[in-house]
């Protein structure tokens, strides 16, 4: 059964989904917004496998790595005010990094910092979670694991990126960076049901169970990893319609000025990611090609979920789709099926 709110939407959208679960996925929601109003959240399948729970349209995801929008967002504030310059180097806050003198905060946005490209897809190759350990670890980790490049090559997919640019934040502020972007972004924007933080405070209400799919089955992975690894590379929470929201919000100047949104738009370097459909890397951002539409936005993955957030900008339409279904396989078929659907749910719309 489709899960549904009481929006009118198409029966395409129905098929899309029905579609992406025969594929295998435990659940899967979708959200389209055409400029200001939402068109549909809809929702297929399962929430929690053992408890037979369906998914539904406002179930709450981790949406893994398109918490770097939220974080090149902020950086961009700063930038915006002052703060912080998009041509400052590393070298200003960790010195002791390799190529700190000559990386600057844009390459690290756009992924042509040469950064360490350390990956973990395995949720058993995880250290087990430690609250005590420091949200840096993985910097550190990153560094001793893979080398550091000189900047300045072609696109290049780091993940530490985003938590050495949130661990800059949090110097020049003084704040925390959940803080931060309930402060500055979920609370200016409404988005009632993002969570800076997954970890902290009680646990999401709506939270979707996450599973990991291999050869040994289907198993619930939901609080594998720890929360010091993910923070800033996608330690968030959300739903398919607060995402939508936000894609629009960041894209058409409601998050920073209009200089820094053409910014974001425009300064694109040609990447591939993972076998996607990803064409350009931006400051923070992913553009999806297919089919001469450009849909701007981010894919995320974390052991048990994976998703994906896009932006027309010619059609002012935004799509976000997310499921609770995982495989360590960096080209599994799930990465895959997230953009299919974001595809397809584009031209439904």
């Amino acid at each position: 059964m489709v899960s549904e709110r009481k929006m009118t939407r198409p029966r395409s959208f129905e098929a899309v989904l029905d579609a992406a679960v025969g594929k295998g996925l435990v659940g899967c929601a979708l959200g389209i917004r055409r400029g200001e109003h939402e068109v549909a959240a809809l929702a297929r399948s399962q929430a929690d496998r053992e408890a037979a729970l369906s998914l539904e349209p406002d179930a709450q995801f981790r949406i893994a790595s398109i918490t770097k929008t939220f974080v090149a967002a902020l950086v961009l504030q700063l930038v915006e005010e002052g703060c912080l310059g998009l041509d400052d180097h590393l070298a200003r806050w960790l010195p002791e990094r390799p190529f700190a003198d000559s990386v600057s905060l844009r390459q690290i946005l756009n992924q042509t910092g040469g950064l360490p490209v350390y990956s973990i897809y395995d949720p058993d190759d995880y250290p087990p979670a430690d609250a005590d350990l420091p949200r840096t670890v993985y910097i550190d980790h990153a560094y001793e694991r893979t080398p550091a490049k000189a900047p300045g090559g072609p696109f290049e997919y780091a993940n530490v990126g985003s938590r050495v640019l949130a661990h800059i934040v949090e110097l020049e502020t003084g704040e925390e960076l959940s803080g931060l972007m309930e402060r500055r972004l979920l609370a200016p924007l409404g988005l009632a049901d993002t969570l800076a933080s997954g970890w902290r405070g009680p646990p999401p209400p709506r939270l979707a169970r996450g599973y990991l799919h291999d050869d040994s089955g289907v198993r619930d992975v939901t609080h594998r990893v720890p929360p010091n690894h993910l923070w800033s590379g996608g330690d968030m929470v959300s739903t398919v319609s607060d995402l939508t929201r936000w894609a629009r919000a960041l894209f058409t100047g409601e998050v920073v000025g209009s200089a820094l949104t053409e910014a974001l738009r425009t300064e694109l370097v040609e990447g591939v990611f993972h076998d996607s459909s990803m064409s350009h890397h931006g400051l923070g951002v992913m553009v999806f090609s297919q089919g001469g539409r450009r849909l701007f936005g981010h894919r995320g993955s974390t052991p048990g979920f994976v998703g994906i957030v896009g932006y027309d900008l010619d059609e002012d339409l935004a799509v976000a789709v997310q499921t609770n279904s995982y495989a360590s396989d960096s080209a599994s078929v799930f990465r895959a099926e997230v953009e299919t659907v974001l595809f397809d749910a584009a031209r439904a719309a």
